[in-house]
């Protein structure tokens, strides 16, 4: 059993992971580095000959590159959120624009996602002035074989969807070159595409309804264009194809002709709509309340009418009394005040100067 190097008493329990120093106890572990400066962290680009090269050395090495990678990208979502300009130059944004404007044109409500997404990441699609087209990036989705994707590029927006289909299937076309895509794709070459059911997917709905696709089966011969119009698309559209003898568990909607144009904006509108609640009895009983309170309150209110009517009368059969008083009374002033004056004086009364 070997000792530990530091103090040579007890057997070792650690290792140091920068030089393999071999210590008992904390203590002995800073004796260490004290006296060499060693920093104590594993080397991670140090050099391992090929006849030493372990597997504790192979996962040094994968847990260093993770590092370094995650590093890179927290400090490029750093830099996105510091200055957003710097993720996307002016003239890539204002081809955005234009291919949102032009896809706006053609019917289509076109959305892009942020730059550092997955589908934006994989996604093509451009506007090309000179032949005033849309080339799409177009993927599809087979079910019947695991759920294979099949991606495809600058995809001119006049070409029918049946030759797409072909391209992948049959045609010796740089698309379909890949033996091994047909080799899984077996089952719906057999089948050939007059059995094929195609659904375009619905982007923006909410969770219950990720399971809807419009049926675009009768549109197959029809342009791109022509499928796409009136529709609401996530980067580009998706397609997902089924044969026609094993019937999909989704629900497939027709291609209305009133575009229904849908976003985020939708969900959230739809999150914030009250739910409706069935009407009970409650306001019918309330309603014969108020008619018994408002008929209660008109008796109440015709009593008190009765009865002021009563009090003015009364006030004024008393305010005539108190008239008719005052006025006797001041008639008998005045016939007295009248008296007084007609009154002769007599001659032989004695006057205050003869007194």
């Amino acid at each position: 059993m070997q000792l530990c190097e530091c103090c040579k008493k007890n057997p070792f329990k650690y290792k140091c992971p920068r030089c393999a120093f071999k210590s008992c106890s904390l203590d002995c572990s800073k004796t260490h580095k004290i006296k060499t400066g060693c920093s104590g962290e594993r080397s991670k680009t140090h050099y391992v000959p090929l006849k030493q090269y372990s597997y504790n050395d192979m996962m040094s090495d994968y847990g260093y590159l993770e590092d370094m990678s995650r590093q890179a990208d927290t400090l490029s979502r750093l830099n996105m959120k510091n200055d957003p300009k710097k993720a996307v130059s002016k003239n890539a944004m204002w081809k955005q624009k234009g291919l949102v404007n032009q896809a706006e044109r053609a019917g289509i409500k076109l959305s892009l996602l942020p730059a550092g997404m997955k589908r934006r990441k994989i996604n093509s699609t451009n506007y090309n002035p000179k032949q005033r087209l849309i080339f799409w990036t177009v993927e599809f989705i087979f079910p019947a074989c695991e759920d294979k994707r099949v991606l495809l590029h600058r995809i001119p927006a006049s070409k029918p969807m049946r030759e797409l289909l072909d391209d992948i299937l049959t045609t010796d076309t740089p698309h379909a070159s890949d033996a091994l895509t047909r080799f899984q794709l077996q089952k719906y070459i057999d089948s050939g595409t007059d059995s094929f059911v195609v659904g375009l997917k619905k982007e923006f709905v909410p969770a219950d309804q990720q399971n809807t696709f419009i049926d675009m089966t009768p549109m197959m011969d029809s342009p791109l264009a022509d499928i796409l119009k009136g529709e609401s698309l996530c980067e580009f559209p998706i397609f997902h194809v089924w044969i026609d003898s094993a019937a999909p568990a989704v629900t497939l909607e027709e291609k209305s002709e009133t575009p229904s144009f849908r976003g985020l904006h939708t969900l959230v509108e739809q999150s914030k709509k009250p739910v409706e609640s069935q009407p009970d009895v409650e306001p019918e009983v309330m309603d014969e309340s108020v008619d018994a309170s408002t008929e209660s309150s008109s008796e109440e209110v015709s009593s008190e009418s009765e009865e002021e009517k009563s009090d003015d009368e009364s006030d004024d059969e008393v305010e005539e009394a108190d008239m008719g008083e005052s006025s006797q009374t001041v008639e008998e002033k005045n016939s007295s005040h009248i008296n007084e004056k007609s009154l002769p004086v007599e001659e032989n009364q004695p006057t205050p100067s003869s007194l």
